[in-house]
């Protein structure tokens, strides 16, 4: 676990607690460490747990089907992001799935046994811990909001300004960590539309394509 402390030092969920209190936190939580192979399913559609994971290593794509049993991406995680804290905490069947997009590793902590001990009151950092998810879980609602209102937009363009809007600051770099495959799915749209969409907006002089980077030249396109 030693090695893995600097990465949860950097966790939203381990806010400030003390290294030296990490041992006893993971305890309570019946904590554990999973190595994954790409494309391993970490959560299943409909799968019931408790476990709430953290990403140590490696990116965690996060999805669901549609009804015509295409896939949906929602995001892609990486170090050192929390995920399925929401599934964990409500008991209730998942209603997205998790999979290994890259070799990864994913620390797992039970959300009940967390509880316990919050409820409890023997470890103040174990409540530190519970507040930091419930924050957590506040800023993932906004996220999930914005991810809505990016999806009611009906016209390609207005859904990667939404996404940039939400991304970046006028004139500068948003480093994108989707393929343009991944970053269809996302935005829920046709490949080779996002592509020509992408190609007139640089044409016009709205923004620069370096790779996966989204350089914005024209600020007033995201007012």
């Amino acid at each position: 676990m030693q090695q893995w402390e600097s990465v949860l030092a950097s966790c939203i969920l381990f806010k400030d607690i003390n290294n030296a209190d990490y041992a006893q936190i993971l305890e309570r939580t019946n904590a554990r460490i999973v190595s994954y192979e790409p494309n391993d399913l970490l959560i299943r559609l409909g799968e019931t747990t408790t476990f709430a994971g953290i990403v140590l290593d490696g990116t965690v794509e996060i999805g669901f089907y549609d009804e015509a049993g295409s896939p949906v991406n929602v995001n892609h995680l990486q170090a050192p992001e929390p995920f399925a804290d929401a599934i964990a905490c409500s008991r209730m069947p998942s209603v997205i799935q998790a999979r290994a997009v890259n070799a990864c590793t994913v620390l797992w902590m039970d959300t009940a046994a967390l509880m316990a001990s919050t409820a409890s009151g023997t470890c103040p950092s174990a409540a530190r811990l519970m507040e930091n998810m419930v924050r957590m879980l506040s800023r993932k609602n906004i996220f999930l909001n914005r991810k809505m209102q990016i999806l009611a937009q009906k016209r390609t363009r207005d859904r990667i300004k939404m996404y940039l809007r939400n991304r970046c600051l006028p004139d500068s770099d948003t480093q994108v960590s989707f393929s343009r495959n991944d970053l269809a799915h996302y935005l829920n749209v046709d490949r080779s539309a996002l592509s020509r969409e992408l190609g007139r907006m640089r044409d016009e002089g709205i923004i620069e394509v370096k790779g996966n980077a989204i350089v914005v030249i024209d600020p007033s396109f995201l007012g």
